[in-house]
């Protein structure tokens, strides 16, 4: 780990391994009481009497100089024995960044000693920011994790993306943004759909996609600086749903008078683009490919009007793999954990009210019967295909169960 590791933070944390062994097996499994800001602190109570019983283990000779040592390597732990300074959720980037014994991302790194199977190592992620204005190598490179999270379920590209996070405001070279950002984009409709990747209480895959975007533009002055960057992606991506993502949050921002990256004009610009780019996937036959294609339609109702949509639904749905595909796309899925959950369940539906968007309420009943034959039809349907029309049929017939 000598490259994952901040170099003074892993010697005092040897420190208390040799000095203060009784202590250091208590403090290995406790980060939830000392990694974190001074704003995550448990009870006041609670964390005053862990840090009484961890000095307990300490020889009284020596608790000066555990309490320094502690106090270097904890802030939490320093604030609350000295009543001093606190370090609020604005270190955190910063400490994550140097990977440092406190963030609780990195805690646990110091005391097993084993990078994460699915985590991006420093030298790795340096090694990738520097490929970021090679088109083709990034492009490789990223493709490389979205595959292997579709083969082996990892979630290899949504750690990328969590740990690029922290390095997008001084790190990632200001040069290196607009052509990584195309890359980014290009390849966002092949990543894995958004559930392969979500937990409980988890943003999904495309937001996290939207805040390095959103992040790495922030780096540039003016508004139109931001606004040349995405106007060129946008014409020139080889992808739609981030597409029409990043333009949607973007009007959603100035309609709520939010701090936004774009001005008024150039954000209806950018609508004009994405909808331009709908209307051209949906003229080739690809737009019911998406992962995404429920937001996408939604988005195109919003920006064009409601028979328009209706009318590409209507001739969608006439053939089988047009109603297969047409389902598919509108699969949801809600998290839940409740107290006697051991993992985060999840929920499928293809809700009532999505359907009813973009079909005609005449030809509901009909798409249910339609919907039982494919399934009864076993080689027609398979994977998540099979899941979409379950639920469908599901949600059709038993109303009640579902309250919007």
């Amino acid at each position: 780990v000598k490259d994952e590791v901040n170099i003074v933070d892993f010697v005092g944390v040897q420190v208390l391994r040799v000095f203060y062994p009784q202590a250091y097996t208590i403090i290995q499994d406790k980060s939830n009481m000392l990694a974190g800001s001074t704003d995550d602190r448990e009870d006041r109570k609670l964390q005053e009497a862990f840090y009484q019983e961890l000095e307990r283990q300490v020889p009284k000779n020596n608790i000066e100089n555990f309490k320094k040592l502690m106090s270097r390597l904890f802030p939490r732990y320093a604030q609350l024995i000295s009543n001093g300074m606190g370090y609020g959720s604005q270190w955190t980037n910063e400490w994550i960044k140097h990977r440092k014994v406190c963030s609780k991302e990195y805690f646990s790194l110091y005391f097993t000693l084993e990078i994460p199977e699915s985590g991006i190592s420093l030298p790795e992620m340096m090694a990738i920011i520097s490929l970021a204005d090679e088109p083709e190598a990034i492009k490789t490179k990223l493709r490389s994790f979205i595959e292997d999270d579709k083969k082996s379920h990892k979630k290899t590209y949504k750690s990328f993306l969590s740990e690029l996070e922290y390095f997008t405001e001084d790190v990632f070279p200001k040069e290196k943004i607009k052509p990584f950002l195309q890359a980014m984009y290009d390849l966002s409709d092949d990543v894995a759909p958004d559930d392969h990747y979500r937990e409980f209480m988890d943003i999904g895959i495309d937001m996290s996609m939207l805040r390095i975007s959103y992040k790495l533009l922030k780096r540039f002055d003016s508004e139109e600086e931001r606004f040349q960057i995405l106007q060129s992606i946008f014409q020139n991506s080889t992808a739609l749903s981030l597409i029409v993502r990043e333009a949607s949050l973007i009007h959603s921002k100035e309609e709520k008078g939010k701090e936004n990256i774009v001005n008024t004009q150039q954000s209806n610009q950018l609508i004009s683009i994405a909808l331009e780019r709908i209307r051209t996937w949906k003229n080739a036959g690809k737009l019911c490919s998406l992962n995404d294609f429920a937001s996408v339609m939604c988005r195109w109702k919003e920006w064009s009007s409601e028979s328009e949509v209706k009318e590409y639904a209507s001739n969608l749905i006439t053939s089988d793999k047009g109603l297969i595909n047409f389902l598919t796309g509108l699969l949801s899925v809600t998290m839940s954990h409740s107290m006697g959950d051991s993992v985060t369940r999840k929920t499928y539906r293809v809700p009532r009210r999505y359907v009813q968007d973009f079909i005609h309420e005449s030809q509901l009943a009909t798409l249910v019967g339609r919907a039982k034959c494919l399934l009864d039809e076993n080689d027609k349907v398979s994977g998540r295909q099979k899941i979409a029309l379950t639920a469908f049929v599901d949600e059709m017939e038993n109303p009640d169960k579902y309250r919007d």
